[in-house]
């Protein structure tokens, strides 16, 4: 009967957590578009700079990388205090978004800084940066793979796809400046838009002004 009544709540609780996901709006939509907006320029600006098209020193673009992050930490850091009061903010499913989304963030910010140091130092080479783009992607891809589980929104599912394509590409062009090029239009398809739909799901959800 123990058992019984334990697997009875275990199937309860799922299906309460199914409920939440349905019917919850995700408010990370406004994270995916504050990060793809700064990305998508700088992945640009970078490839463009190995190029030759771009007139910015390379010796510069740690700066620009700089530059990128401290904007995009800032920016989060206001929204997350906005939203925060949000209706919807502490349900399970936002509540771990926002979890993932800072884990992602730290892996990535203190991957990137290994790859620098250890680059600064001569131990391995310039080229070892691009390795950043390809770790990015796959975590990304699995961010959204778990929340495209968790809602069933098929358009994360299908993000979570192509940033996991993306992360192959970057690894199969590692060496060619053109991944810059390819991770811009990841970006793209694998935050920007998914943020969009986000965004517009959100205010659909919103309750309508009292008269």
């Amino acid at each position: 009967m123990d058992d019984k009544n334990a697997l009875l709540a275990d199937l309860d609780f799922a299906a309460t957590l199914a409920r939440d996901a349905a019917n919850t709006p995700l408010l990370g939509g406004v994270y995916f578009l504050i990060w793809s907006s700064l990305l998508v320029p700088t992945l640009l600006i970078h490839g463009g700079v190995l190029q030759g098209w771009a007139p910015l020193d390379p010796s510069n673009l740690g700066m620009l990388w700089l530059g990128y992050a401290v904007i995009g930490i800032t920016l989060s850091t206001a929204y997350g205090t906005l939203s925060a009061k949000k209706s919807g903010s502490n349900t399970f499913l936002n509540r771990l978004s926002r979890a993932s989304g800072i884990v992602l963030c730290t892996l990535i910010f203190t991957f990137a800084a290994a790859i620098s140091v250890a680059v600064g130092s001569g131990q391995i080479g310039i080229v070892a940066f691009n390795l950043i783009l390809s770790f990015a992607f796959g975590l990304n891809a699995f961010h959204l793979a778990v929340l495209g589980a968790l809602s069933g929104k098929r358009y994360l599912r299908w993000s979570a796809l192509i940033a996991g394509i993306t992360m192959v590409l970057t690894v199969f062009y590692n060496q060619d400046s053109g991944v810059y090029f390819i991770a811009a239009v990841g970006v793209c398809l694998s935050m920007a838009l998914p943020g969009i739909l986000e965004v517009r799901a959100e205010h659909r959800h919103e309750p309508a002004p009292s008269a």
